[in-house]
């Protein structure tokens, strides 16, 4: 093997310092930009599974709802009244009487039934005089009658049939012209009414009594 043999396959089994350089570099680490990128506050960003897939339902979302409903107006029926038998249409009055009793009417069922009364109070004694004059002389012209009572500025009414006993479209109708009279007259509407108490507040002698020297009780037959 001549010198020069030699020399070449020494080139070959010895790197050169060049290539150990090289080799022994590590290499050069790229900047982490999904790192840099979170780093300032942002939200990462998720790439896909490339073996997950999505599915999207589209079955419309229903929440429940939290209101209740607002309850039905109530309604009477005719187990609760006694009507007279007089009466021709008797689901008449039972609806009739339902407005006058039940949601916000202010009249109430007395005698199992057979009736309705509710008590009435003005400012001054003189006006519930008049209101009582303007209820007598409708009473005169229908042929029909309440039984009542006065006490000062107060007036307790009832409505009910004779005859025959019972509840009878007159004892509606009669109700209600009570109320429209009243209205006109500047009825003063109290929270609670326990009828006629007594107790007056206006231009009398302070004792609550009524103008006809005793208890001021009227009753018509």
């Amino acid at each position: 093997m001549t010198h020069h043999q030699r020399h070449l396959i020494n080139l070959v089994q010895k790197p050169s310092a060049l290539s150990s350089l090289l080799l022994s570099r590590k290499p050069q680490q790229q900047p982490n930009l999904l790192r840099s990128f979170t780093s300032h506050g942002q939200r990462p960003i998720h790439t896909p599974h490339p073996n997950r897939t999505r599915t999207f339902s589209t079955t419309p979302i229903t929440t429940e709802s939290h209101q209740q409903e607002s309850p039905q107006s109530r309604m009477l029926t005719r187990a609760d009244l006694s009507i007279a038998d007089s009466t021709p249409n008797q689901d008449s009055l039972v609806q009739e009487a339902s407005q006058l009793v039940e949601n916000g009417g202010r009249w109430r069922l007395c005698r199992e039934g057979r009736g309705i009364e509710r008590g009435f109070k003005f400012k001054t004694f003189k006006t519930t005089w008049d209101f009582m004059n303007a209820i007598a002389t409708e009473c005169k012209r229908t042929r029909h009658h309440p039984e009542w009572s006065n006490v000062y500025n107060r007036t307790q009414i009832l409505w009910t049939t004779h005859s025959p006993a019972g509840l009878s479209g007159r004892d509606t109708q009669m109700a209600r012209f009570c109320d429209r009279v009243a209205g006109e007259m500047g009825e003063v509407v109290e929270v609670s009414e326990e009828g006629v108490d007594g107790k007056g507040d206006g231009d009398c002698c302070g004792c609550g009594g009524g103008g006809s020297g005793g208890d001021g009780k009227v009753k018509e037959g």
